[in-house]
C-alpha cells in the first residue's frame, strides 16, 4: 500500500498529486486523521466490497498511518444532493418540557417550530 510511505509515493507522483502529498504529510504530522472517499455512482459488486473489505482492515490494522476508507455510493450521493438543496432537513429528536405560557409555536413549512425564553439558573 504506498500510502503509508508518503516519500515514496510523492517520487512516484505526478505533479497535481505530489503537492497533495504535502499537505497529507503536515496533516499526519499534526496528528489529523486521513478519511479516503471512493465514489461510485451504483454499488460495488461482490468482488469491489470484497477488496474494499480488505483495504479498509489494512487501513485500519496500521499503525503507522490513522486512516480510514468510506463507500460513497449513490445512496449517499443522493442524501448529499438533497441536503445541499434543502430538501433533507435537519431533524432534532430531543425532547424536553417547557413552561406553560413561555414559548410559542408557529408552522414554518413544512416543519413545526417552537420558540422558548428559558431563564438560565445558577447554581442548578
Amino acid at each position: 500500500m504506498q500510502i503509508k510511505n508518503l516519500s515514496h509515493l510523492q517520487e512516484n507522483a505526478n505533479d497535481v498529486l505530489a503537492s497533495k502529498i504535502n499537505d497529507i504529510s503536515s496533516a499526519l504530522d499534526d496528528d489529523y486523521d486521513l478519511c479516503f472517499e471512493l465514489v461510485t455512482t451504483s454499488e460495488l459488486t461482490k468482488s469491489a466490497q470484497k477488496d474494499y473489505d480488505l483495504f479498509r482492515q489494512e487501513l485500519s490494522d496500521s499503525a503507522k498511518l490513522s486512516a480510514s476508507l468510506v463507500v460513497v455510493d449513490s445512496h449517499v450521493l443522493e442524501s448529499r444532493y438533497n441536503d445541499s438543496i434543502g430538501l433533507s432537513p435537519a431533524v432534532i429528536t430531543h425532547s424536553f418540557s417547557l413552561e406553560p405560557g413561555r414559548y410559542t409555536g408557529r408552522l414554518i413549512v413544512p416543519q413545526k417550530c417552537t420558540s422558548s425564553i428559558e431563564q438560565n439558573h445558577k447554581g442548578q
